[in-house]
């Protein structure tokens, strides 16, 4: 379970290095995973394949960290 976890942080991340004006973009429009659709879908690929069905099916670290990205974000950014 920690490596799905660990993994999740990985893959927020990454999206967030590579694509920072877009995130911070669509945290201040509230369009974040439209703007960054592509990039999250091809985040959840990488996560699904290699963490377990079992564990994807009794918990959703990825949804769970962008979550929580999101909100440290907008906290960050001043719109909390």
């Amino acid at each position: 379970m920690e490596r799905a976890k660990r993994l999740a942080r990985v893959i927020i991340s990454e999206i967030e290095l590579y694509n920072k004006q877009l995130v911070e973009r669509g945290i201040k429009e509230g369009n974040f995973y439209e703007l960054l659709e592509k990039e999250l879908q091809e985040g959840r690929k990488l996560y699904e394949e290699r963490v377990p069905e079992h564990i994807r099916n009794k918990y959703n670290f990825l949804d769970e960290t962008i979550k929580q990205f999101i909100e440290k974000k907008k906290k960050e950014m001043g719109l909390m």
